[in-house]
């Protein structure tokens, strides 16, 4: 509630006051009242005072020292201007006039016979009566919404007191205008016809905007509130303004309800990091075999609704810019995939709710029960499942890795769980341009894999390789193509981007080089093993 002009004239003292000029100032607010004889406002003047004046200092100024004085009253926040007639003018300047009209600001007149002191008395009273007026409002709003914070409140029951404080129906709506909760049953179709955003005032914190809508072929208003979430989305409050604009005193119940709102936005959210962080610890539980007994198994995995008697896989989705990347990374770097790693999360378990899953900065591993009969029969699921999202999120440099482990009981998880992560890691070395693959598709690596654990891989490389590398890089890279096209010169050449007659010619200056005989089956296999070896240990070694 503010007290403004328009709320002055209806005090006994001015009721034969009258109004000559700056009318659309009627809404100026008024927060206190001073009498000045003097013109020096400069040293006087506060924003929000209404002005008692006989104009005793400028009974001789000229039309446009009027105009300039009632630019400085405007300009240092003056409300109005009342001025007494009979005392020192019997006639309001021209100037005077023609300055308010220009600035907006209300000149009232008044005769000899209305006493300065009556017109403070009133205008006083009225302010402090206001004051206490708001202070009950604002103890009730607040006790309100107090109270209705205790309870955990719905997007509905916030809504529902709003209405019961302010008398207006009020819906909540999303960013794609999707309503969320409404006071009204039936939740109105509309069409927004005009939007304009508001000049912020008193009690007003957050952003509004007034809103022409469509409905039913009637146009009618409503007052939007801009409710901004903790978690990065928006929420809009919006009041239904069927006969009038909503009052400023209303502004207070709803700021209240803006805020309730977004206090249970962050406590959800608070709730729902502090979940998520326990689950992580129980799904790292059974990732890493961290329990003492099946008992101990058996609580974590009731936990994730898990079960001991089914099938299960470890699926690790991984993602990384360009390459993949291991040791440390900047702060800006993590935010950036963690990013990333919140929306595909969302997308993932959106389609899988049940499979419990472990988040890293770039990577995403689940437990994902296995019904099917073979491993092709579970890939091929995964691949269809995790598509559209794939699809949706393959952009720029951002390469997408799917791994899949044996499969196993969730005791055997732990024996699985670094299976998925080897195939993401290693597919991108080994040149595998598959989205999804199981931990099986490795091939040879995955024999190399497991043989590196007890032994040296580099005692298995022969010294014809070795020669190969040191000779020339590219001589080992046409080897490796020409054995990977089984001896095809025509496709090597073609993947090489040179002529076959190049090929040939490397291939016969790699055998004067190191007596290779491609003809032997044997030595093929041992060479093919060789250059498997080196590109892993290579790869290793770049990271």
């Amino acid at each position: 509630m503010i007290y403004r002009v328009k709320d002055v004239l209806d005090i006994p003292s001015l009721q034969t006051a009258t109004l000559l000029s700056g009318k659309e100032g009627l809404y100026n607010e008024v927060s206190d009242v001073i009498v000045m004889e003097a013109h020096d406002i400069d040293n006087w003047l506060k924003p929000g005072q209404l002005v008692l004046s006989s104009l005793y200092s400028l009974q001789e100024s000229t039309r446009q020292e009027y105009t300039d004085f009632v630019a400085g009253l405007r300009k240092h926040g003056a409300s109005g201007i009342i001025v007494k007639m009979g005392r020192f003018i019997d006639e309001i300047p021209a100037g005077l006039i023609e300055g308010c009209s220009d600035q907006n600001l209300p000149l009232i007149q008044i005769d000899a016979t209305v006493s300065y002191r009556n017109i403070i008395l009133e205008i006083m009273q009225n302010l402090i009566n206001q004051k206490a007026d708001m202070l009950d409002v604002y103890q009730n709003v607040h006790h309100e919404f107090k109270t209705l914070a205790m309870k955990e409140p719905e997007y509905i029951d916030v809504i529902k007191v709003l209405k019961k404080i302010i008398g207006r129906d009020v819906s909540i709506y999303d960013e794609n205008n999707h309503c969320l909760a409404s006071t009204e049953l039936h939740p109105i179709d509309f069409e927004i016809t005009n939007a304009r955003e508001l000049f912020p005032e008193k009690y007003m914190h957050y952003d509004y905007s007034r809103e022409l809508v469509m409905v039913s072929d009637t146009l009618q208003s409503r007052l939007i509130c801009k409710v901004p979430g903790m978690d990065g989305h928006t929420i809009f409050l919006a009041i239904r303004e069927a006969q009038t604009f909503v009052e400023m005193i209303d502004y207070m119940a709803i700021e209240n309800a803006a805020s309730t709102l977004q206090f249970e936005s962050i406590k959800q959210v608070a709730l729902s990091r502090e979940k998520e962080s326990h689950i992580n610890d129980v799904v790292d539980h059974i990732l890493n075999g961290k329990y003492k007994n099946t008992e101990e198994l058996n609580e974590n995995a009731l936990i994730l609704k898990l079960s001991l008697d089914k099938k299960y896989r470890v699926v690790t989705w991984q993602h990384f810019q360009g390459k993949v990347a291991s040791g440390k990374r900047s702060f800006q770097e993590h935010t950036d995939y963690m990013a990333c790693t919140t929306g595909l999360i969302h997308a993932i378990s959106s389609i899988w709710p049940k499979n419990a899953y472990r988040i890293f900065s770039n990577r995403i591993t689940l437990i994902v029960e296995d019904n099917f009969t073979t491993d092709q029969s579970f890939k091929d699921y995964v691949q269809e499942t995790l598509k559209p999202i794939y699809e949706n999120h393959n952009k720029g440099d951002l390469v997408l890795r799917v791994g899949i482990s044996d499969q196993g009981q969730l005791s055997d998880i732990p024996k699985l769980a670094a299976q998925p992560l080897r195939v993401v890691q290693l597919s991108n070395m080994i040149k595998q341009d598959a989205f999804v693959m199981l931990y099986k598709d490795l091939g040879i690596y995955r024999i190399l894999l497991e043989l590196s654990k007890e032994n040296d891989l580099n005692d298995y490389i022969s010294d014809k390789i070795r020669m190969l590398q040191e000779y020339d890089p590219e001589y080992f890279e046409t080897v490796r193509v020409f054995l990977d096209s089984n001896q095809n010169y025509k496709q090597t050449s073609d993947i090489l981007f040179v002529h076959p007659k190049t090929v040939r010619y490397r291939i016969e200056k790699i055998k004067e080089l190191t007596n290779l005989d491609f003809d032997n089956p044997d030595e093929m296999l041992q060479v093919m093993i060789g250059i498997r070896i080196s590109q892993l240990l290579g790869n290793y070694n770049k990271d």
